[in-house]
C-alpha cells in the first residue's frame, strides 16, 4: 500500500467519524479557501456559470460556486458516513415518486433512468442500493484518481449496484434490463464522443447510448435528481417518465430524444444552480 493511499484512508476513516456540524464547517472553510486560495478549476467554473446563467450577476454566480463546492465536500463526508453506518444513516434519504419504479418491478417491468450530478450523487446511489427494493445498473464514467474510482466502486458493487463503463454500454444494458435491473445513465459530463446536441444554451458532445436504449426496448425514461434539504438530509425525487415519439428514422429520432433529455438535465440546473457540480469541463472540445 502506497503512503499516499494509507494517508487518504486514514483521513476518510477520520472524517466518516466526524461530526456534521464540524464536517459543515470544514466544508465552507475549504469552499471559502478555493475560491481565495487555491483556485483549482475555478475559472472553469467561472466560466461555465457565467456562460450557462449569462442574466445571473457575477456576485450571485461566486455565491453559488461556493455553495456548490461546500456542498460537494459536505456530501463526501456524508458518503464515508453512510459507507461506516449504513443502517444508522438510512433516514439521510427521503424519496418522491419512487413509487412508480416499484410499481413497474413489481409487474415484472424494468424502466431507464436518466441522471446528472446533482448533489450528492454518490451517496444517493447507495441508499437507493440500500433497502430500497431497485436492483441499479448505472453507466458512469468512473473518478480520475485511482483511491477515490476505488473507494466508489467498493461501495456500489457492496449494494447490489452494478458498474457499466460508458464505451460499448448498450448491449450490456439491454442485459440488464432483461435482468429486471434498473438501468441509470449518467449524461452531464465530458465526453470525447457523441452528438453536438445543446446543453445549457451551449453544444456538448452527448452519448446518445440511452436514446438507442430507450428506442430499441420502448421502455419509459425517468429523470431522477436529488438536492440538499439540509446537513445530512437529501431528497430524491423520480419524475414522470417522459414522452417520446418514435418514428421510423433512427438517426433522427436518437438526435431528438437526447436533445430533449439534455433540455431537462439544463432546466434541473436553472432550478437549483448550486445544487449541480460547475467544475465539470462540460463544452470542451
Amino acid at each position: 500500500m502506497s503512503a499516499r493511499r494509507a494517508l487518504l484512508d486514514l483521513l476518510a476513516c477520520a472524517l466518516a467519524r466526524t461530526p456534521l456540524l464540524v464536517a459543515d464547517g470544514l466544508a465552507w472553510l475549504l469552499a471559502w479557501l478555493w475560491w481565495t486560495v487555491l483556485p483549482i478549476r475555478r475559472d472553469v467554473a467561472r466560466e461555465n456559470i457565467a456562460a450557462a446563467l449569462p442574466g445571473l450577476p457575477a456576485r450571485e454566480q461566486a455565491r453559488v460556486l461556493r455553495r456548490s463546492l461546500r456542498g460537494l465536500a459536505l456530501g463526501y463526508v456524508e458518503l464515508l458516513r453512510y459507507l461506516r453506518d449504513p443502517d444508522g444513516c438510512r433516514d439521510m434519504l427521503r424519496t418522491e415518486g419512487l413509487e412508480q419504479v416499484h410499481e413497474r418491478l413489481r409487474r415484472g417491468q424494468p424502466c431507464l433512468v436518466l441522471q446528472g450530478h446533482f448533489g450528492s450523487w454518490d451517496l444517493v446511489l447507495l441508499a437507493m442500493g440500500q433497502g430500497r427494493g431497485v436492483a441499479l445498473s448505472c453507466i458512469v464514467k468512473p473518478p480520475a484518481d485511482p483511491w477515490a474510482a476505488a473507494l466508489v466502486e467498493r461501495a456500489r458493487r457492496g449494494r447490489d449496484i452494478e458498474l457499466i463503463p460508458p464505451r460499448g454500454a448498450v448491449e450490456r444494458a439491454c442485459a440488464a434490463l432483461e435482468e429486471g435491473r434498473i438501468v441509470l445513465f449518467t449524461m452531464d459530463q465530458r465526453f470525447n464522443e457523441g452528438a453536438a446536441i445543446p446543453f445549457l444554451g451551449r453544444p456538448a458532445l452527448t452519448p446518445t447510448g440511452l436514446a438507442a436504449v430507450a428506442r430499441r426496448t420502448r421502455l419509459p425514461v425517468h429523470q431522477v435528481w436529488q438536492w440538499r434539504e439540509g446537513r445530512g438530509r437529501h431528497v430524491m425525487r423520480v419524475e414522470p417518465a417522459f414522452e417520446i415519439a418514435w418514428s421510423d428514422d433512427a438517426e433522427a429520432d436518437l438526435l431528438r430524444a437526447t436533445a430533449l433529455f439534455n433540455e431537462a438535465l439544463g432546466a434541473r440546473v436553472r432550478e437549483h444552480p448550486h445544487n449541480w457540480f460547475w467544475l465539470h469541463r462540460r463544452w470542451k472540445r
